[in-house]
């Protein structure tokens, strides 16, 4: 997918390009685990690619105690089974501006600070 995503945006391909290219002049050449922590551009092309497609598109969790929703006359009740639509929170403009505009530029480190931790987990949340 992030292939595609750079096909489909030149810039970006662009701009990915002369950051590898400057990590490894930088590197002689070889591709490190090392060089790789040094291609911010990268990881975010990368992080961008898993908000469009993510590879898990929903979660599945189990309410642990009978509660209300806040401000909805919805209750969970013990035991209640629930999805969450990961894919619909990775695209929903009330936490992504213009949603479906590939920019990998929302997982600067300002973005991403500036961003609920909760509205990005293309692998779910939780302890890993």
């Amino acid at each position: 997918f992030a292939l595609y995503e750079l096909a489909k945006n030149p810039e970006i391909q662009t701009k990915l390009q002369q950051e590898v290219d400057a990590v490894l002049q930088k590197c002689n050449g070889k591709l490190t685990y090392e060089a790789t922590q040094d291609m911010h551009y990268m990881d975010m092309v990368i992080q961008e690619t898993l908000r469009h497609y993510p590879p898990v598109p929903f979660l599945t969790r189990q309410a642990m105690v009978k509660r209300q929703l806040p401000l909805t006359d919805v209750v969970l009740d013990k035991g209640m089974r629930l999805m969450i639509p990961v894919w619909s929170i990775h695209m929903d403009p009330e936490y992504w501006e213009d949603p479906t505009r590939y920019d990998p530029t929302r997982f600067s480190e300002e973005a991403k600070s500036a961003r609920h931790p909760g509205v990005y987990m293309p692998f779910g949340d939780g302890p890993r």
